[in-house]
C-alpha cells in the first residue's frame, strides 16, 4: 500500500480499509487545523490507487466499508472517482460503503447529476465541516466558504442520497467571544441541514496554527469545561434535526454524550446538567491530562510518544512540571517491573521544559492474530524495519524514530509470531 505522510480518518472509519486518492486537504487553511501542514495538495495517480486496492484485496478477506483519503476526495474529476468506484464495485463483493472527507468547495464543483451518478455508483457517505453556523467565526477561522454555502451544498447532498456527518466545533467563539451567537447560529444551520450524523468536538489548540498565536497574544481565550458545557446545552435547546445520530464523544469532549435527536434531546441536556451540578465526574472522554488543565487533579500519569499531544496543548495554556524519579527510585522500579525501559524527555520537548528528565517507559508492539500466514507477517515486519519504513513511522510518531530490530528481540513480553520471528533470524538476531 502506498502511504504518504500522516493519514487521517474520522473515527467512525476506524475498521475501514483507506486508499489514498490524494495527498493533503485542498483547503488547507482553517485557523485551528495542523492535519495536512506536512504535504501539499496533489492528486496520486489512479494506477497506484487501483494497485493499492488490488494489494488490499489479496490480504483481506471481508472488506465492509472503504475510506478514500485524504482531506478532500471529493474534489477529484468524475472520470478518476468513478473509475476507483467502479472498480470497488466489481472487486469488493462485501465493501457495502464508501466514505470521503468533502470540502464544501468540492461538493459546488458537482452538479446535482453527479452527486446522484456518485451515489449509484457506491459512494456511501460524505463528511463535512461546518465547524460553526455563525459568519464572523467561519471567516475569523479562515474556513473559506460560508455557512450558507455549507447548509446548501450538505442538502445537496442529501438530496442525491449521499448520506451526511457533519462535524461542529464546541468552544470555536472563545470564552471572550459571543459564544451564545456560535451555538444559536450553529444549532440553526445543521437544523437546515439535518444531517445524518452530527459530531461535535470541542476547539484544540495545536502549535503552528493562528489559533496558537492568538491564544499567545491575548486576543483569543478558550473556554473553560463549564462554559463548554454550558454552550452544548444552548446548541441541544435550538437544534431541530429529529432522526439525526448525535454524538459528542471523541476525545476532545469533557464529557461523552450520545444518542438521537430530537428524541433524546432532553435526556442530553439533562446529562449536562447533572454534570453542571457536580453529579456525573467531569473529566475528557479519555484524557486525565484533561483534568490537569481544568485543575479538578493536581498529578496526571500519561502513558504516550514523546510529545504527548495532550501535554503539549497543556503546556502552552499553563505552567507544567514534569517530575523527576527520587535518585535510584528509576532504577529501582525497572528491576521490579522489568517491562519498564529508561526514557528521557529531552529539553525542549514541551514548552518550559528546560533541561532533560529521566522516567521510564514501555516498548511498543505491533501485535497481530496468530493465524495471520507466516509469509504475510514476515513481509510487515521486513518493511517496517527497512530504513524506509523507520524513516515513514519516525515522521509520524516521533518516538518510533528509535526503534530497532535489536531492540524489539530485546523487548518481547509476548510470543514472536514464527513470521517475525524468521526475519529476526534471516538479519542474525536470532540464533538456535
Amino acid at each position: 500500500m502506498h502511504y504518504s505522510g500522516a493519514v487521517y480518518r474520522p473515527p467512525s472509519e476506524a475498521r475501514s480499509l483507506i486508499v489514498q486518492c490524494t495527498l493533503g486537504c485542498s483547503h488547507n487553511k482553517c485557523a485551528f487545523c495542523t492535519m495536512y501542514k506536512d504535504k501539499k495538495f496533489s492528486i496520486n495517480p489512479i494506477e497506484q490507487v487501483l494497485s493499492d486496492l488490488d494489494e488490499a484485496r489479496a490480504y483481506g478477506r471481508y472488506i465492509e466499508k472503504i475510506f478514500l483519503a485524504d482531506g478532500d476526495a471529493l474534489i477529484l474529476p468524475m472520470d478518476y472517482l468513478l473509475t476507483v468506484l467502479d472498480y470497488i464495485r466489481d472487486h469488493f463483493p462485501t465493501c457495502k460503503r464508501v466514505a470521503a472527507y468533502a470540502t464544501t468547495k468540492a461538493i459546488m464543483r458537482k452538479t446535482d447529476e453527479e452527486l446522484r451518478t456518485l451515489r449509484e455508483h457506491g459512494l456511501g457517505i460524505v463528511y463535512i465541516g461546518l465547524e460553526s453556523g455563525n459568519e464572523e467565526l467561519l471567516k475569523k477561522f479562515c474556513k473559506g466558504v460560508t455557512a450558507e454555502e455549507i447548509v446548501l451544498n450538505a442538502i445537496r447532498c442529501k438530496q442525491a442520497g449521499i448520506a451526511t456527518s457533519v462535524t461542529a466545533i464546541n468552544g470555536m467563539a472563545g470564552a471572550n467571544g459571543d459564544w451564545q451567537a456560535h451555538a444559536i447560529d450553529t444549532a440553526k444551520a445543521v437544523s437546515r441541514m439535518k444531517p445524518d450524523y452530527i459530531a461535535f468536538l470541542t476547539l484544540r489548540v495545536y502549535s503552528g496554527t493562528p489559533l496558537h498565536d492568538w491564544i499567545a497574544s491575548g486576543e483569543f481565550k478558550m473556554m473553560e469545561p463549564p462554559e463548554l458545557m454550558r454552550e452544548t446545552r444552548l446548541f441541544l435547546e435550538h437544534i431541530d434535526s429529529d432522526g439525526s445520530i448525535f454524538r459528542s464523544n471523541h476525545a476532545s469532549n469533557y464529557l461523552p454524550l450520545g444518542g438521537t435527536l430530537n428524541r433524546d434531546r432532553e435526556a442530553l441536556i439533562q446529562t449536562i446538567d447533572a454534570a453542571l451540578d457536580g453529579k456525573v465526574l467531569f473529566l475528557p472522554a479519555s484524557e486525565a491530562m484533561e483534568a490537569v488543565k481544568t485543575g479538578q487533579v493536581d498529578v496526571a500519569v500519561e502513558l504516550s510518544s514523546i510529545p504527548s499531544p495532550q501535554i503539549s496543548e497543556l503546556s502552552i495554556l499553563r505552567p507544567v512540571h514534569i517530575l523527576e524519579f527520587l535518585p535510584g527510585a528509576r532504577a529501582d522500579m525497572m528491576q521490579k517491573y522489568p517491562q519498564y525501559l529508561p526514557t528521557t524527555i529531552e529539553k525542549g520537548a514541551y514548552n518550559g521544559i528546560d533541561q532533560p528528565i529521566e522516567t521510564v517507559g514501555t516498548g511498543a508492539m505491533f501485535a497481530c492474530r496468530a493465524d495471520l500466514p507466516d509469509d504475510l507477517v514476515y513481509e510487515i515486519v521486513k518493511t517496517v524495519y527497512s530504513q524506509e519504513g523507520v524513516d515513514y513511522l519516525g515522521n509520524v510518531i516521533a518516538a518510533l524514530k528509535s526503534m530497532s530490530p535489536n531492540l524489539a528481540v530485546s523487548y518481547k513480553p509476548i510470543p514472536l509470531h514464527p513470521g517475525a520471528e524468521r526475519y529476526f533470524r534471516e538479519i542474525g538476531l536470532i540464533k538456535d
